[in-house]
């Protein structure tokens, strides 16, 4: 058996990783293959406190859960809830499969999505999840200085993987919000660019589409118009500018592409109520505030 990926101590480095927030307190992905894990497999009836998913590779298994004998074969899974006893069988000589546990804390949202599945099902696997899995095995194989932030996502693929394959239901109750790639390209165009003038057109040619669609897109994600964003990160950009005290305010119109002092001011005490030179002294004022 190797362990291709473990987890077990949500309190260990918790802010590391992707499981939080998502209530699985522990995870195991494991490799089991042939004869070299034939002879110690548990023969006994057992039960435990997490999830336990058996993905067959090939060959077939035999289980027997409750008063069933279960046979999974190659390309399948099975899934078994918590507390259900069962045990492995047998199995035939050329059986290879993975194994992957995972617990839920009580507050999970995952929960609701497979609150209706007890004992357990079996289910065709994904060539997908199959994919995943071999890849996960051949990161184990060769790691790398950042193979354990690749088996930790991986990982958490393969049990939502399998969550969804076994049925669960209510995922909306869990799925994060889904943002439009495009507005994200825009966004961070606009800031990397905010001493730039630039036009909407120019904007969206860079986002692939049209300037109709961003601009339908944008205000779906940001409640504002592109130009109002625009504004309001050059608004922020000035401001910045003018409490670093570095700049003075004919090189700060310069560098925000004004065509004059003037047209800065102009612009600055129409979104603030006050001129670019109180708003300076005003930024002055506090720091020495907060020196004393």
């Amino acid at each position: 058996m190797r362990i291709l990926f473990k987890k077990t101590d949500p309190a260990v480095h918790a802010d590391k990783h992707t499981f939080k927030g998502l209530g699985i307190s522990e995870c195991y992905v494991k490799d089991l293959n042939l004869s070299s894990d034939k002879a110690s497999t548990l023969r006994t009836a057992h039960r435990h406190a997490f999830y336990e998913v058996h993905i067959i590779c090939s060959g077939t298994q035999t289980y027997e859960i409750g008063n069933e004998k279960v046979v999974v074969c190659a390309g399948e899974l099975l899934f078994i809830a918590p507390q259900t006893l069962h045990l492995v069988a047998s199995e035939t000589d050329d059986y290879k499969k993975y194994a992957v546990n995972f617990a839920l804390a009580e507050d999970s949202e995952l929960l609701a999505g497979i609150a209706h599945l007890s004992s357990y099902v079996i289910v065709k696997a994904s060539d997908t999840l199959l994919r995943l899995l071999d890849f996960l095995g051949a990161e184990s194989a060769a790691p790398s200085s950042f193979s354990e932030n690749i088996a930790e996502l991986s990982s958490l693929e393969c049990v939502l993987l399998i969550l969804r394959l076994v049925g669960a239901r209510n995922e909306d109750a869990y799925r994060l919000p889904q943002s439009d790639a495009r507005v994200a390209m825009a966004k961070q165009f606009i800031e990397d660019n905010v001493q730039s003038t630039f036009t909407i057109r120019e904007l969206a040619s860079y986002c692939y589409i049209g300037e109709k669609q961003l601009s339908r897109i944008f205000y779906r994600e940001e409640k504002c118009t592109v130009a109002e964003y625009v504004r309001m990160q050059r608004m922020k950009h000035i401001q910045a500018l003018l409490a670093s005290d570095r700049y003075s305010i004919r090189q700060i119109s310069e560098m925000m592409h004004f065509s004059s002092e003037y047209y800065l001011n102009s612009f600055f005490k129409k979104h603030t109520g006050m001129a670019p030179g109180e708003y300076r002294a005003a930024c002055r004022k506090e720091n020495i505030k907060k020196r004393d």
